[in-house]
């Protein structure tokens, strides 16, 4: 069938499209197939990828699924979110510069906007996710003691990752890095190990045992760094 939306990832590395048979497909940068989802119920008419890469997004008729780069669904029920009824199929999605935010827009003239809240981080037996009452906590749970630290930040967090007992925090213009309290308590300090200042959009955080790369994209380029957990900048 017709292919109704297609969009580059910021990594540059795949696409997704959208198409009249009502699937959705991931490719490479040379044209090959990498995935194809099962048919849903109407056309893919929008598809728009997450700043960081990571995730996008498929729109149909008055439904939305979030998916991961490699295409598998990020929710159950397939991943798919119910649209209000007349909203119509979606012709457009877009994503906040930050991620944490997608927009659509419908056939009916109808304009939706939805906050994402990002999948749990695993490390151990800690598990650290965002808060769905309040987007400016986390969340971090030891499975084996059965206890859990909330860690309090001072904006909405778009990224997370978790590694080496540190947590890294990703807000709109801070990276904040916390460490669990010694002694096996499984409880985590509220207070930073260090605060970064960043002025662009973090697109990657990958974590090591001394230390941390931080990438992030703007409108001169992106920038890769390498950082100590005490905020040092190694390269």
């Amino acid at each position: 069938g017709a292919v109704l939306a297609v969009d580059w990832s910021p990594r540059g590395d795949v696409i997704v499209s959208g198409g009249e048979d009502c699937r959705y497909r991931v490719w490479d940068g040379f044209g090959r197939a990498l995935f194809a989802s099962s048919a849903m119920d109407h056309p893919a008419t929008a598809c728009a990828w997450a700043p960081g890469g990571d995730v996008f997004a498929v729109g149909s008729f008055e439904r939305v699924c979030l998916c991961d780069r490699t295409g598998w669904s990020e929710a159950g029920d397939g991943g798919k979110r119910s649209l209000k009824d007349g909203f119509g199929s979606v012709f457009g999605l877009a994503w906040s510069p930050d991620g944490t935010t997608l927009a659509g827009g419908g056939g009916s003239g109808a304009v939706f906007v939805a906050v994402t809240v990002g999948d749990a981080k695993e490390w151990g037996d800690a598990e650290a996710s965002v808060s769905e009452a309040d987007p400016r906590a986390v969340i971090v749970r030891c499975v084996s003691r059965e206890t859990s630290s909330t860690i309090e930040l001072r904006d909405r967090a778009s990224r997370l990752s978790l590694a080496h007992g540190y947590l890294v925090c990703v807000t709109t213009n801070q990276v904040c890095v916390y460490r669990a309290d010694g002694g096996g308590t499984g409880r985590w300090s509220n207070q930073p190990a260090c605060v970064l200042d960043v002025r662009d959009v973090v697109t990657l955080v990958l974590q090591c045992r001394a230390c941390f790369l931080l990438c992030t994209g703007g409108a001169d380029g992106g920038a890769a760094r390498v950082y100590g957990y005490e905020g040092r900048m190694i390269c």
